[in-house]
């Protein structure tokens, strides 16, 4: 029996709500945000012992190209073998198509731990190599996802 999930809070980054909307419907969204959430779920019911919080980070660019991160909030590290299951199952989730790029995170719990944090409070450590790279640090999401998508090819 694999580790139950307690779903918390969906943080969009984003740089306004219009951002949004200039990427996708809200429906549309909402919808993909469900397949992958889905998709969290099947991947914790075949891991046992996961315990902790997480955060999956979901990127999705207009070429259809998605990336994906499963970071450790608190409690145990995240396993090698959880990581690649639960990055696995939502990069095998069918991308929604946008007009510009989008991310957003998911954050839970799992293995009976308790949800405190809701909100992004680190980044995966490849976005960092994109910062520390980059000539000039980008003023905002928007250009944050250029410079990650474009060194990303």
């Amino acid at each position: 029996m694999g580790s139950g999930v307690q779903h918390g809070a969906v943080t969009f980054l984003v740089d306004d709500e219009d951002s949004i909307e200039g990427a996708c419907t809200i429906e549309a969204l909402g919808e993909y945000i469900r397949r992958v959430d889905d998709s969290i779920d099947t991947a914790y019911a075949r891991l046992e012992h996961a315990r902790g919080e997480r955060s999956v980070v979901v990127l999705v660019n207009v070429d259809g190209r998605v990336s994906s991160w499963l970071l450790p909030r608190s409690g145990a590290p995240v396993a090698s073998a959880e990581a690649v299951c639960v990055v696995e199952a939502v990069m095998q989730t069918e991308p929604i198509e946008v007009r510009r790029p989008i991310g957003f995170a998911m954050h839970f719990a799992v293995g009976g731990a308790p949800l405190r944090v809701k909100v992004l409070d680190t980044v995966p450590e490849e976005w960092q190599t994109v910062m520390a790279t980059a000539a000039q640090p980008p003023a905002s999401m928007a250009e944050f996802f250029g410079l990650f998508w474009s060194s990303h090819v």
